[in-house]
């Protein structure tokens, strides 16, 4: 399977041939950066309406009386990937004082979003929210700027050469699993599936013929995603590497990320419901086919991609459970303000990752590339 993949002869020394240098990372970096960007502008202007002329445009103070521990802990912690970014790629560019530019410009970022809650009825814009903003933004910075965030940032750098193909089609194809590892953090919502958890525990599997053929759609879309999903995979891989495996080792990511979830969030009797026997049917199909189709031509492999994709995110769509959001909320074992944003916005990601990979698929096809060549 590998010679088809693109190796031709085993061996140390070809990890050690020369190749193309691919393009640095700064474009991986943007990408992750604007991810950061957007999930913490959602989480702070959610709901987006009833826009209004404030009263009074003076903020709150220190005092926050009803905020908990948590809340402060997420302030922090939701700016130290925009520091850390931001001063990663201030470093890229050979800025001379990343560490500052970056903690300024979290900083200035947090306090124009903490403005514009004025305008949004329900929302609060507090000195200790932005404080806390800057604080983890100078956090992130500091890391990105000292000597083990360069280190880090040196031994990402090897490991794109090693793993990746050269061209900017492999830093967009690793922004766009950026997105959908995110999007796991929601455990409410299936692997690999569209909707939410059913709220009853006795639907997960049923030894009747009606129960099996209820199943099967969810097993069809399911294996259809899985397939699509390590077919896409290989288009941004090393040629020399049988993609199969970094395959294998994404959905491992997202079924920990989505298990950490489920342990975190969801109520006891729903921890497994993630993961019933749809699920488990088809990871176990959609990986099988996709060992085989793997071995096809580059080219046909990106058009397997694109169209496996498509069919199982639409296929996802119309098999999906659905109850609204008040329906997933009720599926978390704690129930917080910021729950809200975090079910909605992972839900929404969860199901524009297809329609963003089609995208990004049907572009290099029509580009005319074929798959981990990266021209």
């Amino acid at each position: 399977m590998s010679t088809t993949h693109g190796a031709s002869s085993p061996g140390s020394s070809r990890l050690a041939e020369p190749r193309p240098a691919g393009p640095p990372l700064n474009l991986l970096v943007r990408g992750a950066l604007a991810i950061s960007l957007f999930i913490v502008g959602y989480a702070t202007l959610l709901p987006f309406t009833g826009w209004r002329v404030p009263e009074s445009v003076l903020w709150r103070g220190l005092v926050r009386p009803y905020q908990t521990d948590l809340d402060q802990i997420l302030n922090v912690v939701a700016y130290v990937p925009v520091g850390l970014l931001l001063a990663a790629l201030l470093v890229g560019m050979g800025a001379r004082r990343p560490l500052v530019a970056a903690a300024l410009l979290a900083s200035a970022m947090s306090f124009t979003l903490e403005t514009l809650q004025l305008f949004l009825p329900g929302r609060v814009a507090a000195l200790h929210d932005w404080l806390a903003n800057s604080a983890g933004g100078l956090m992130g910075a500091a890391f990105a700027v000292s000597a083990q965030g360069r280190r880090a940032g040196a031994a990402l750098a090897v490991l794109r050469e090693r793993w990746l193909a050269s061209g900017a089609q492999a830093e967009w194809g690793l922004t766009l699993l950026i997105v959908w590892l995110v999007a796991q953090c929601n455990p409410a919502v299936p692997f690999f599936e569209a909707g939410q958890l059913a709220n009853e525990l006795t639907r997960s599997w049923q030894s009747t013929e009606e129960s099996a053929l209820a199943l099967l759609p969810q097993i069809v879309a399911i294996a259809l995603n899985v397939c699509g999903f390590a077919l896409y995979v290989s288009v941004w891989v090393h040629p020399r590497i049988f993609a199969g495996v970094p395959a294998l080792i994404a959905l491992a990511a997202g079924l920990t990320v989505k298990f950490l979830a489920a342990g975190l969030m969801l109520k006891a009797p729903l921890l497994e419901s993630w993961l019933g026997p749809a699920s488990a049917l088809g990871l176990i199909a959609g990986y099988f086919f996709a060992l085989v189709l793997l071995g096809a031509k580059p080219r046909a492999r990106l058009f397997l991609a694109t169209l496996l994709v498509f069919a199982g995110g639409l296929m996802a769509l119309l098999a999906g459970n659905y109850e609204g959001l008040d329906g997933m909320l009720r599926l978390f074992d704690r129930q917080h303000p910021q729950l809200g944003a975090f079910a909605g916005l992972t839900r929404w990601l969860n199901e524009l990752w297809p329609v963003m990979t089609f995208a990004y698929l049907v572009t290099l096809f029509v580009r005319g590339h074929g798959v981990g060549r990266g021209k």
